[in-house]
Formats: structure tokens, C-alpha cells, sequence
């Protein structure tokens, strides 16, 4: 029996010891994306849009589906995670030769781009504990099988030598991968097993002050086994032109592409709010969220419209962004997107929680 399911069918048998009663089923669905330079639609696609000056795009969904007695639990999840951290050079060259446009000539351009991508599932088992009458844990394993890898550098200059034609310098590359992206070659896809911590604390300051904190991937890492890996010079000798001598380079590798095993560090991604109790009827929020590539800082505002449903509205101050909330006592509905449309929007956010007692 593989090792996902062995665990799983463990914690189950485990946790059927408790009164059905007891047991509380929930779905927790998470969906996060954010490119600074172009609109996040663009940045997938062929950027083909506004550009603005920045150096970094992030995206993650998580996805959650589990049971839980008050103390123990046990879930399901799948994780999708992206970063890409670039100089400004890198975003505006290839801007500007992806869509024709001319370059400086005889400018020399600071090439430097990391990237750290991974999907897995996997099983999380976890509890809560209560040290204190104020404060409420909640620490999980996870359990991970991995199945997507791109993780690596490359860095150098690029010279133009012309508006429209320009020569790799010295271009380096280190990169490990489940798909070859740059050259397209047919490989064996890795193997990947991982484990990872999460931590979730509430705190209730006082009668009107509460904070809470997430963190996930604590230590987390996935070790893949006879990974493609790829070092050497990327070469720009293989070109074309078009009818308006806009060059088009093929890369070509002047290194190696070699196979081994490759332990992957999971990016620690971590939330944080304060709330504030206004009065009865409305609440104050002060919210951070962050990766390793970005922290997003947001303020807002919350008013009860009957009972324990309540409407939020939220305004991240560095990515100019709203938040639309809806929470009740058993759903809770968030949407993170630009003011100006969903179309240019360079955040896009989703979450839903929800549960349901037995």
C-alpha cells in the first residue's frame, strides 16, 4: 500500500475512536496570485499589456479536505506553488523584445532571475491544544508526495547591439526541473517525498483585541530522486530575423545536463491579523501576508449584517488591491482583485473555508 494512503487510513481508525457526534468535516480552498511588472493574466500569457517597473511574480493555490474531533484531525491537501524573483533589466528586455518593441542600443543589461516552483499532495495530521485560557495552537505534519519540480538561476549580462538584435554574455545557468522548458527535451520526469510543519496560533488579547498567525512549510522540503539538472552557459549564436530585423535567439547550452538526487526547500509562507472590536456592530482589521519574493500589508473594516454573518472589505496598501469578505459561522468567503477590472488586475486572490459538524 503506497504511503499516503497507509497514514491516512491510520489517522482515520484513530480518530473513529471518538464519538461520531464529535467529528466536524471542513473544505479549506486558498488560491493566490500577484505579478508585478505586467498584469498576472499577461505575465502566463505573452505579455502583451501595460508594463510597470518590478521584479518579482508569486502564485500558490492550496487545497484541503479533512476531518477533525476538536483535538486531532486529519486531511487531504494539494499544494501549487510558484516564485520568480527577476532584476529590473530582465523584466523590461524581455518586455520589450517579446513584444518587438526597440531596445537601447549598445546597452549592456543586467540579466538575474531565480525561480522555485513545486506541486505535491499528500496527507496532514494535526492538533489543537489550549495552554492557556487565552491562547489556542494548532500544529500539523504534512506528509508530501511531489510530482512538479523547477527550481534554479540564471544570471549575466545580455548586450544590445542594435534596437532590435542584441548577444547573450556570459549567461549561467543552474537549474533542477520535472520539464525541460528552455530546451524542450524528452526527460524522466523525478520522484519526489517530502515533509512539512505548520503552525496556526490565537491569541485574545483582550476583550476587544485578538491576533492570530499561520505559518506554513515550516522546515519543509521535498527530496526528489535522479532529478534533471542542467549547469553551463546559455549561448545565443542560434538566431532569426523577421521582415523588421527583430531578432528571435533559440538557446542553445554550452554545459550539461546530468541527473541526481536534489533535496527542494519548501518557501515559508506565513499570515498574520490584528482585530479590533470597534463596538458590537463593527470590527477593525490590520493583515500581513508574505513569501520570500513579497510581504503584502492590508487595512480594513467589518460590520455585522444579522447575527454571526458579517461583510469585510480590506485595501492592501503595496499592491493597491481590495478584499472583498463574507463570513458567517460555518462559511467564509474572501476576493482579493484590483480596483480597476479583474482583466488587468496584477492580484487576484480566492479563498473559501467551510464546515460542517456531524
Amino acid at each position: 500500500m503506497p504511503l499516503v494512503p497507509r497514514h491516512y487510513l491510520l489517522a482515520t481508525l484513530l480518530l473513529s475512536a471518538s464519538p461520531l457526534y464529535a467529528l466536524e468535516s471542513y473544505i479549506n480552498m486558498e488560491g493566490f496570485v500577484y505579478s508585478s511588472a505586467v498584469p498576472y493574466k499577461a505575465f502566463v500569457g505573452d505579455w502583451e499589456s501595460d508594463f510597470q517597473a518590478g521584479n518579482s511574480a508569486l502564485g500558490y493555490s492550496w487545497l484541503e479536505a479533512g476531518v477533525h474531533d476538536g483535538r486531532w484531525g486529519i486531511a487531504i491537501v494539494q499544494q501549487q506553488y510558484a516564485q520568480m524573483h527577476f532584476s529590473d533589466d530582465t523584466a523590461e528586455l524581455y518586455y520589450r523584445t517579446e513584444n518587438k518593441l526597440p531596445i537601447t542600443p549598445n546597452r549592456i543589461y543586467d540579466i538575474d532571475l531565480t525561480m522555485n516552483s513545486f506541486s505535491s499532495e499528500g496527507v496532514r495530521l494535526f492538533h489543537r491544544s489550549q495552554p492557556f485560557q487565552s491562547l489556542t495552537l494548532q500544529i500539523g505534519a504534512n506528509i508530501l508526495k511531489g510530482s512538479e519540480l523547477q527550481q534554479g538561476r540564471i544570471n549575466g549580462s545580455v548586450t544590445s547591439s542594435s534596437d532590435r538584435d542584441y548577444d547573450f554574455d556570459n549567461i549561467q545557468l543552474d537549474y533542477y526541473y520535472s520539464e525541460d522548458k528552455l530546451f524542450d527535451r524528452n526527460i524522466a520526469p523525478p520522484k519526489g517525498d517530502g515533509l512539512a510543519f505548520d503552525l496556526a496560533a490565537h491569541w485574545k488579547i483582550n476583550s476587544n483585541n485578538q491576533f492570530s498567525l499561520n505559518l506554513r512549510n515550516l522546515a519543509g522540503f521535498i527530496k526528489w530522486k535522479k532529478s534533471p539538472y542542467t549547469i553551463g552557459t546559455i549561448e545565443s549564436d542560434n538566431k532569426t530575423y523577421d521582415n523588421d530585423g527583430n531578432v528571435t535567439v533559440s538557446p542553445t547550452l554550452n554545459g550539461w545536463n546530468l541527473s541526481e538526487n536534489h533535496r527542494q526547500q519548501l518557501p515559508l509562507l506565513w499570515q498574520a491579523e490584528l482585530l479590533h472590536h470597534y463596538n458590537s456592530q463593527s470590527r477593525l482589521h490590520a493583515q500581513a501576508m508574505g513569501s520570500e519574493v513579497k510581504d503584502f500589508y492590508s487595512l480594513g473594516y467589518s460590520f455585522r449584517v444579522r447575527g454571526s454573518q458579517w461583510l469585510k472589505l480590506l485595501y492592501t496598501l503595496n499592491s493597491q488591491s481590495l478584499t472583498l469578505g463574507y463570513q458567517s459561522s460555518w462559511l467564509n468567503l474572501q476576493l482579493q482583485f484590483d480596483p480597476s477590472s479583474l482583466e488587468d488586475s496584477h492580484t487576484i486572490g480566492l479563498a473559501i473555508q467551510a464546515h460542517y459538524g456531524f
